[in-house]
């Protein structure tokens, strides 16, 4: 994937912008597909989160020329820790299924529209590192997984069976990516993005200042708490507002504490 800025030029994310994400992959042989795909597009950065029983060399067997990516890919225990120093959290899923879908995609279009998701007015934003989340073979992602991601975007299938290996769904999404889908752009404007670190944060702040305000409660549905955080990722504030957001609710919860005691 190549990027060329000129004034005005052209921008287009680059295949080094990526990291995929695996969550608890339960089939070492499906690990080393997967690096065999993103070694035939030219993505590098590769983390397992909670992987089952992970064997690098039964993994090896079916990573081809991308065995070298075993040596350098990153084991983490949680997702929230895979997607700590990130920017963007894409995930992927069918179409169908329960959970907080607003922000759902074509692969297609998502794909089209995303170099102009890293750019503002005409300007390229802060290089921004972006997370390509992909779900359990058995189970995808889990509506808990999704509320996490700003993006989540589908992979067209027929209706008589959308179920995709994850090693074929992983190299639809990176064959997508790596055709380039250059915007143009006016100049460069290094705008700050927050990292999911900032999110992750600001989702601490939302829940206790919500519980303390009584809005959530023991018997609040999981559905709530998992539209609360979607919803602020679909806002897809700047650093400086993600700073504002951050404030508002630490003094919210402040206050209400203050107000307890």
């Amino acid at each position: 994937m190549k990027v060329a800025f000129n004034s005005p030029g052209t921008f287009s994310a680059q295949a080094e912008d990526f990291v995929v994400i695996l969550i608890q992959p339960e089939e070492s042989r499906n690990v080393g597909s997967v690096c065999r795909a993103m070694s035939n597009f030219g993505f590098q950065k590769l983390r397992l989160v909670d992987p089952k029983q992970y064997d690098k060399v039964r993994a090896s067997h079916t990573a081809c020329n991308g065995s070298y990516l075993l040596e350098q890919l990153e084991i983490l225990p949680t997702l929230e820790a895979a997607l700590a120093d990130q920017h963007l959290t894409v995930g992927f899923a069918p179409a169908s299924g329960r959970g907080t879908r607003a922000h759902l995609w074509s692969l297609k279009d998502w794909a089209e529209l995303l170099p102009e998701t890293l750019t503002t007015a005409g300007a390229v934003l802060q290089k921004r590192r972006i997370a390509l989340v992909f779900g359990a073979e058995e189970r995808g992602l889990s509506n808990d997984e999704i509320a996490l991601c700003h993006d989540v975007v589908s992979i067209p299938t027929h209706h008589d069976n959308n179920s995709l290996n994850l090693a074929q769904a992983v190299l639809t999404v990176l064959y997508e990516l790596s055709r380039g889908h250059p915007v143009e752009i006016a100049a460069v404007n290094l705008e700050p993005q927050p990292t999911n670190l900032d999110y992750f944060r600001l989702d601490e702040l939302v829940h206790e200042t919500l519980t303390l305000s009584g809005f959530y409660s023991l018997g609040t549905p999981d559905i709530m708490t998992q539209r609360v955080k979607a919803m602020f990722r679909r806002i897809s504030p700047n650093k400086q507002e993600m700073q504002t957001l951050l404030g508002v609710f630490n003094r919210c919860c402040r206050a209400l504490k203050e107000k307890r005691s």
